[in-house]
């Protein structure tokens, strides 16, 4: 009562049957909603330090045919890679990166940002943060820092990061394809929530 309803009148007829059919999704139609997940890998050198991130995004609601995301200060964007993936720009002094893809994704799919920053000369001191992805309902990743054989680690800390084992971060990062040689060893690696 209150709602939607109709009165149906059936014909004399032997075998009358009702068959009910819910409306089909319109995923255009929705508004979009999503969960993000970042594996984010570190390479410091003399001179650069190579950063690769590996986005995954799980849509739960609509269509997505755009992404920002947050990139970290001093990095620059040298390449995106991803099914779908139409156009990207990089604004250096938002620190932004705007994807765009066609035709719009809703299902999950992942994305693979390669960046870099200048360094000094060894030995320099860093800080680093996580790529992030906005507007995303929750988003969870992980930072690990892996060393070549002309840099090594002299002490760490990390706030806001909590330690976990080696094995849980994505080793796939530290390979720019199978078939080239690891870009260093993993030496740390963190997990870290949305805040």
């Amino acid at each position: 009562e209150g709602t939607s309803g109709a009165h149906l009148v059936l014909g004399p007829k032997a075998c009358a049957s009702i068959s009910l059919q819910p409306k089909s999704r319109d995923l255009s139609a929705e508004k979009p909603a999503f969960f993000a997940e970042v594996s984010n890998l570190f390479v410091p050198g003399p001179g650069i330090i190579d950063g690769r991130h590996k986005i995954t995004i799980r849509p739960s609601r609509g269509q997505l045919s755009a992404l920002d995301c947050g990139v970290p200060d001093g990095f620059t964007v040298s390449d995106v890679l991803a099914n779908g993936l139409t156009n990207w720009r990089f604004d250096p002094d938002a620190d932004s990166l705007h994807l765009e893809f066609n035709p719009p994704l809703s299902e999950p799919f992942a994305i693979m940002v390669e960046t870099q920053q200048g360094s000094e000369a060894l030995p320099t001191e860093l800080s680093l943060s996580p790529l992030s992805v906005d507007g995303a309902e929750g988003q969870v990743g992980t930072l690990g820092v892996a060393f070549g054989s002309d840099a090594q680690l002299e002490k760490s800390s990390a706030d806001g990061l909590s330690k976990v084992n080696q094995d849980d971060f994505d080793h796939s990062l530290l390979r720019r394809t199978k078939d080239t040689p690891p870009l260093g060893t993993l030496n740390q690696a963190y997990r870290y929530g949305a805040e």
